[in-house]
């Protein structure tokens, strides 16, 4: 199973697939509530839904430069990195929510969660690369 993250600082995005990548599916929206209880709660998920990846889109600015949010979630994946014992990967996530958003998968209270299955959608195209 794969977990994919859109992180925030309100509110976190979770999508899943299977192995065979077939299709990303939405998972759930959590609040951040601090760092130690959001480690908690995916370590939480991890073990629960027998996650094998983790990926985490890292938001970069269009001019390729990390800004302060890439900053902050390259901060949340090494703390990830730490607690949990499956591997994380990091994946551009420019331009997601937006997506998320012009294709309905985003109304105010899921744009996390489109925006978690466009990054987990992309991670799966490459793997079939």
């Amino acid at each position: 199973m794969i977990l994919a993250i859109d992180y925030g600082t309100k509110r976190i995005g979770l999508a899943i697939a299977d192995e065979s990548g077939a299709i990303p599916l939405p998972f759930k929206e959590m609040a951040n509530k601090g760092r130690d209880l959001v480690l908690q709660e995916i370590e939480e998920i991890i073990k629960v839904e027998k996650i094998n990846i983790v990926v985490v889109g890292l938001p970069i600015n269009l001019a390729g430069i990390a800004s302060q949010k890439t900053l902050e979630t390259q901060k949340f994946i090494d703390s990830l990195s730490k607690k949990i014992f499956v591997p994380v990967i990091k994946i551009d996530e420019r331009f997601t929510s937006r997506l998320s958003d012009t294709m309905s998968l985003g109304t105010e209270g899921s744009r996390d969660v489109g925006a978690a299955m466009i990054i987990l959608e992309d991670y799966l195209q490459r793997q079939k690369i």
